[in-house]
């Protein structure tokens, strides 16, 4: 993916450089750039990498098991069908 200029991040609003860059997947074209110092999880505050990073239906991102317990299947959420 080139840009003309460095993309600007979501989250603090700060250029994105291509060597400080966490890609969050999409479809192509659409995906979301990330610094790496900022790239967390939004609910247990864990460090971020593309492989496991989960863009969240509301916009934010999540680690693998935090999106699963916000975003998943009623049963593996903990509630009751």
């Amino acid at each position: 993916m080139k840009y003309a200029f460095p993309p600007f991040f979501p989250r603090c609003c700060g250029k994105v450089f291509h060597a400080e860059r966490i890609l969050a997947g999409g479809k192509k074209g659409e995906e979301r750039v990330f610094h790496k110092k900022c790239a967390y999880c939004a609910t247990c505050e864990k460090p971020l990498n593309s492989m496991i990073l989960c863009n969240g239906k509301d916009g934010d991102i999540y680690c693998k098991s935090c999106y699963a317990r916000k975003f998943g299947a009623p049963g593996y959420r903990g509630e009751i069908s």
